[in-house]
């Protein structure tokens, strides 16, 4: 590669540029008659990335070439095969597309399709904050490309912000499928004994070095999404593995419970992998998220690539990145921007297209010069200037100020001032005051910034303008419809909740219902639609059963008693009793009376008969009269006669006799002798 000066000479940055490039000898290089290497993307474990063109389809493609000690491995050139055969299976409009594979000059290689927008992990490199419907919009796109793969028995292994790249129209895609699963089964451990893969976002069992399951690739995920939506993981750690260690020993804590994403996020993060929601729970739940937040800001402009240079996020976190036509040979920083010593700066310019574009030109920026001071020319003594060519030289000035004033027009350029919060109408007329003549009104909806009120403008603010140029105002519409779903037959409590959390208001009506427990959602007004943000949703609540009188079951047999009381949904206890007027199993009583009202489900208490009670006579003759007394007492009998005609105090006869069956309570009478 040569880059030439302006002048058409070679310059020196030129020159260094073509040095380096040309120590990496798979530049130029043609796989298997076919692939063109253009550029070197980046290094790491697994082998080094290329960006290339396609010569038999005319497209770019992005090729891994992997360590040629891999091809010394049957068993491992077998697996790859494998592996890569089923990645290039997985048609899935969030999984990289993996168009071939192969083998040249013994080095295994990879083709995939080349994604000019970068990585998540790119964007953070280059300070950008993602707002919560951002961070759902990527999290239900990768759970619905896990859902699809884990459907198919395939695992990643190493979900990270690396592998999360962005096509040319910014949606996300997972790199890595395939690959991951062949190097990770070639080997257990990295060399040394390390644990294989990504420590930072690891799952538990990972760390723990058992098997992965699909929940490992969830846990990844919610470690991504937890980073995404609050700027970190919630670990810490001097080293990586210690950073992997750290969540062994405690659960992840919801620093925002009120958040429902935040809430989904943390049930991902789990120690127990069973626990885990699965990738397809996530992609339902997730969308729902989408359909009631408010549409994200794109993440790319124009769906143009990276003009910076930007990792290449199909490798790992340990390789090193590096930017078109450059190369590990050296730093070239310093050669940016170098001093020719010959009046001329050597600057490089690198063009406005896709992350792929090399550098393509140096220019040569002249250095001021140093004007000597020339005295003005003597005026001859006596002489005199001709006053007529004021006629000729005032309409040329008059020509030079229009045009100086033409070109301070053309080129002059003003600031856009800070209008948010500002009416559209009052923004307006700043900015066209500042002298912004075109000034446009897009409206758009907000969760932060009242309804009427500017959001932002672009181009942004502190961006200079051409007074002919457009500025177009993002203007508030308020918050935007949020999407009511359906709560038919669910717990009130719970729904309310659910709405509240998403800012509507609700209105609960109670009625009762002979088929619907209490508590439960008869009715809902809206559903299954989106209505205005902070709409009242009205429900209709059951109160369960009306309460109902308790039926007369006095008299009637205890089987008579039990189903009247069921039937009017009553539950009841039944307790026994002797009675001398009551039949057995007759209701002697109950506890509540007849016709009192009482909710269903409220307790009564019956007495069934047990009939007449009869016990046998005790035989106290002989007795002494007090004695004969206690023993009749405690048994239930009363003292009838006690006839003493001699006096004396012994019991001489009894009436009913010792044996006899009578009524519990009867009367027994007494002969008493000396």
């Amino acid at each position: 590669m040569e880059l030439t000066a302006r002048s058409g000479g070679r310059h020196k940055v030129g020159n260094e540029l073509a040095k380096a490039a040309g120590t990496d000898e798979n530049i130029g290089r043609v796989l298997s008659n076919r692939y063109r290497v253009v550029a070197r993307r980046g290094s790491g474990g697994a082998g080094i990335v290329y960006r290339a063109v396609d010569d038999r389809l005319g497209r770019t493609v992005a090729i891994k070439l992997l360590q040629r000690g891999l091809a010394d491995d049957p068993i491992f050139l077998r697996r790859f095969r494998d592996e890569a055969q089923a990645a290039a299976q997985l048609n899935h409009p969030n999984i990289m597309k993996v168009f071939d594979w192969g083998s040249d000059e013994g080095e295994p290689y990879l083709v995939m399709e080349y994604l000019s927008n970068g990585s998540l992990r790119e964007l953070y490199a280059r300070g950008v904050e993602l707002t919560t419907p951002q961070v759902v919009q990527i999290g239900a796109a990768t759970a619905s490309a896990l859902a699809y793969s884990h459907n198919r028995n395939f695992l990643h292994r190493d979900i990270k912000p690396a592998n999360l790249l962005f096509d040319d129209g910014g949606r996300v895609r997972i790199a890595d499928f395939g690959l991951v699963r062949a190097l990770s089964e070639s080997s257990a451990t990295e060399t040394g004994g390390g644990i294989l893969g990504t420590p930072r976002y690891m799952a538990p069992e990972q760390v723990e070095g058992k098997r992965s399951v699909p929940g490992s690739d969830v846990y990844s995920l919610g470690l991504v999404l937890y980073e995404a939506l609050f700027g970190a993981i919630p670990f810490q750690g001097d080293t990586q593995l210690a950073l992997a260690f750290a969540r062994l020993r405690e659960p992840v804590v919801n620093p925002n419970p009120e958040d429902p994403v935040a809430s989904s996020i943390v049930s991902m993060l789990d120690r127990e992998a069973d626990r885990r929601p699965s990738a397809a729970e996530i992609e339902h739940l997730w969308n729902a998220f989408a359909r009631d937040l408010t549409n994200p800001e794109p993440l790319f402009v124009g769906g143009q690539a990276l003009t910076v240079m930007t990792p290449e996020a199909v490798m790992d976190d340990s390789l090193q990145w590096l930017g078109d036509g450059a190369t590990v040979a050296g730093d070239l920083t310093e050669h940016l921007a170098s001093d020719r010593g010959d009046g001329t700066t050597a600057v490089l310019v690198a063009p406005m297209g896709g992350e792929g574009d090399e550098p393509t030109s140096v220019l040569e920026v002249a250095k001021p010069m140093h004007v000597e001071s020339v005295p003005p020319e003597t005026e001859e003594v006596g002489g005199r200037r001709p006053w007529w060519l004021l006629f000729f030289l005032l309409p040329i000035l008059v020509a030079a100020a229009l045009g100086a004033a033409v070109l301070y027009q053309h080129f002059r350029e003003i600031k856009v001032d800070n209008v948010a919060n500002l009416t559209a109408v009052a923004a307006t007329q700043r900015l066209r005051g500042e002298g912004i003549a075109h000034v446009t009104v897009q409206d758009r909806y907000s969760t932060g910034v009242a309804s009427g009120r500017v959001i932002g403008s672009s181009p942004s603010v502190g961006a200079n303008v051409h007074p002919d140029g457009d500025v177009v105002l993002y203007v508030s519409k308020g918050h935007a419809p949020v999407y009511v779903a359906s709560y038919q037959s669910a717990q009130f409590a719970m729904a309310q909740r659910a709405l509240l959390a998403k800012g509507f208001r609700v209105d609960p009506k109670y009625e009762y219902s002979p088929d619907v427990p209490a508590g439960v959602v008869m009715g809902e007004t809206p559903v299954n639609q989106r209505v205005p943000y902070h709409s009242i949703v009205r429900f209709v609540v059951s109160k369960g059963p009306a309460p109902r009188p308790v039926p007369n079951v006095v008299g009637a047999s205890l089987a008579t008693a039990e189903g009247d009381l069921t039937n009017q949904g009553f539950v009841y206890q039944v307790q026994k009793q002797y009675s001398n007027s009551v039949a057995s199993g007759d209701v002697l009583s109950q506890s509540v009376s007849a016709g009192t009202v009482l909710g269903v489900g409220s307790s009564v208490t019956i007495v069934s008969s047990l009939g007449p009670h009869y016990v046998q006579v005790p035989n106290v003759v002989g007795d002494a009269l007090g004695s004969a007394e206690s023993t009749l007492q405690s048994q239930g009998f009363a003292i009838g006669t006690v006839s003493a005609p001699f006096g004396g105090s012994i019991v001489q006869y009894q009436s009913p006799g010792a044996g006899q069956t009578v009524l519990y309570g009867a009367s027994i009478n007494l002969l008493v002798i000396p």
